[in-house]
């Protein structure tokens, strides 16, 4: 507990920050694109399946493994988050021609 109170991580971790979580979200929502091909495609499937769809086409861990179901549907999220946000561009543009 002394070590949070004072800013210090534990294990070698870094304490969250909020720049830290928008840059790691930023990096999401490009990343979201390039893996939407298969995720659209797997929409029907299990998000064990998905992650083993998405491994085959590229998309691991910084170990090199496979994501977990929970990283994958936050990848769903972060596609969804960047279609709606190219949309809302694509108005603003189209409104200003």
């Amino acid at each position: 507990m002394r070590a949070r109170r004072e800013g210090r991580a534990l294990g070698g971790c870094r304490p969250a920050t909020e720049e830290r979580n928008q840059e790691a979200h930023q990096a999401a929502l490009l990343r979201a694109p390039a893996f939407g091909v298969t995720l659209e495609a797997g929409c029907e499937k299990s998000l064990a399946e998905l992650s083993r769809d998405l491994f085959s086409a590229g998309c691991k861990t910084r170990s090199g493994g496979c994501w977990t179901p929970e990283m994958v549907r936050r990848l769903r999220v972060r596609l969804k988050e960047t279609k709606l946000a190219l949309a809302d561009v694509a108005l603003e543009v189209g409104a200003c021609a």
